[in-house]
């Protein structure tokens, strides 16, 4: 009887030291989550601003040379002895693929946009409230503060939709999440269901922890620090955006002189 007792005692104990060591972790693993999320958060958005601005150039310097590429094969069918309407007859599915490309580029740059235009409107008090309620559920919704796949998986969707609102200021959106359940029961698991969990919140810290680390290797972080080194008012993307338009001045003109040499109604 007394060795059950003690055995009972032991189990409890033990029980306590893993519920007191999982909670002391999961904060190490709220803070981890967080700052990733937070890092891939402004990655992301320094990548719109990239493809708004220095993308929507290098399309519009593809669109060109994609252009100039047709103008040049119907001057050459043309020099072959076909007539304009034979010669695009003859190339119109050539190019097909190519141009659909471009316009779904073109779809994703118009909505990247859109997202910068948005953000820009918002008044900076708004927008501190805003990243204040995001950061909040981070810790309350992200994904790897659970164990549970199913429970992963519903905050993962979760997750997704309260970036987005973030993505567009959108506070209503954020504030209804706020009220939802957080993390999964433990005070009544097993122990090995506790040292399970202990286990994979360790993980998953490990994982977190690497995961910052490939952040800091993209070519969005290196933006990020040359965003934040540059001096007030400078603009770090200006640069990349007078070369490429030098370059799509040139290929203006050289369009425009084949579509004199090759089209009947700019003859």
């Amino acid at each position: 009887m007394k060795a059950i007792v003690k055995s009972k005692i032991f189990d409890e104990k033990k029980k306590n030291q893993l519920i007191i060591s999982i909670e002391r972790k999961q904060k190490i693993l709220k803070e981890w989550s967080s700052k990733v999320e937070e890092l891939k958060m402004e990655l992301e958005l320094i990548k719109h601003e990239y493809h708004v601005r220095v993308g929507g150039l290098l399309l519009k310097d593809n669109q060109l040379d994609l252009e100039i590429l047709q103008l040049q094969n119907l001057k050459d069918r043309m020099s072959e002895g076909m007539s304009y309407s034979e010669a695009v007859r003859k190339d119109e599915d050539a190019f097909y693929n190519e141009i659909l490309r471009m316009q779904k580029e073109q779809e994703k740059i118009d909505i990247e946009k859109e997202i910068l235009e948005k953000r820009d409107e918002v008044e900076e008090s708004v927008a501190m409230q805003v990243k204040d309620v995001w950061k909040k559920l981070i810790r309350k919704f992200h994904p790897d503060l659970v164990m549970d796949k199913n429970e992963k998986t519903r905050r993962e969707e979760i997750m997704k939709k309260i970036n987005l609102a973030y993505s567009h200021f959108d506070l209503d959106t954020l504030k209804h999440f706020e009220e939802n359940p957080e993390n999964e029961e433990i005070n009544g698991a097993s122990i090995e269901r506790l040292e399970s969990i202990l286990v994979s919140i360790e993980n998953t810290i490990i994982e977190l922890k690497m995961e910052w680390v490939e952040e800091k290797k993209s070519v969005w972080y290196s933006w990020k620090i040359k965003k934040e080194k540059a001096k007030e008012n400078i603009d770090v993307f200006a640069d990349f955006e007078r070369a490429l338009l030098d370059g799509v001045v040139e290929k203006i003109k050289i369009l425009q002189k084949l579509r004199e040499e090759v089209i009947p109604e700019y003859k």
